[in-house]
């Protein structure tokens, strides 16, 4: 969700941004019943609790809500469900912690993604952009495997934009474009850091 995060600040605070990078995320409105997991169920994700006693305790809960098993596993495997140990002042106990909460999944899509907020604030951007003059370097980066992003939508987001707009497709990279093909992106993104920092300095010198 770190691009529709990004959309929205950028759009309510323009003057705090130098740059925005967005990775894989375009601007459509997606209603909750378009959630990919089949089955997922809503009330159970919002109600998980992310702490749980052994690990096919987890696998249990996370089957009630609908996720499939090899998702779960591939999150065990990349270590963001794990084995936790506390001390509880008579010794130490062990439980498994997951990072992966589903309750965020169902309330990106009842407050996010089933809502105009995208479209919404990359209307503000452009219109901030377009009018006021001051420059913001935007770049949309887009997977080239399983992207969530559609073309129509990216039309409308350049179209809008102009050529204002940087986009750029990673025929390699998956959703996580940041993992799947880390040092493309990164010698990417680290341009658009260096590049910014340059116009930081030149208007620096002119004040």
């Amino acid at each position: 969700m770190g691009g529709r995060v990004g959309m929205s600040y950028t759009a309510k605070y323009p003057g705090d941004v130098a740059a925005l990078v967005v990775e894989d995320m375009d601007i459509r409105r997606r209603s909750v019943q378009s959630n990919f997991i089949p089955n997922f169920d809503d009330e159970k994700a919002i109600a998980f609790e992310r702490r749980h006693a052994t690990l096919d305790d987890v696998r249990r809960s996370f089957a009630d809500i609908g996720y499939p098993p090899d998702m779960v596993e591939k999150w065990i495997d990349e270590g963001r469900v794990y084995a936790i140990s506390e001390d509880n002042g008579k010794g130490k106990s062990t439980s498994v912690w997951s990072d992966v909460n589903p309750a965020f999944r169902a309330l990106c899509y009842r407050a996010i993604f089933d809502s105009d907020c995208g479209s919404d604030a990359w209307t503000a951007i452009s219109d901030y952009l377009l009018h006021k003059g001051n420059g913001i370097p935007m770049h949309l980066m887009v997977a080239g495997i399983g992207t969530v992003c559609d073309d129509t939508s990216i039309q409308d987001m350049q179209k809008s934009m102009g050529n204002l707009l940087s986009v750029k497709t990673y025929p390699k990279g998956t959703h996580s474009i940041h993992n799947s093909v880390r040092d493309e992106f990164m010698a990417d993104l680290l341009q658009v850091i260096e590049g910014t920092s340059v116009q930081k300095k030149e208007l620096h010198l002119e004040l």
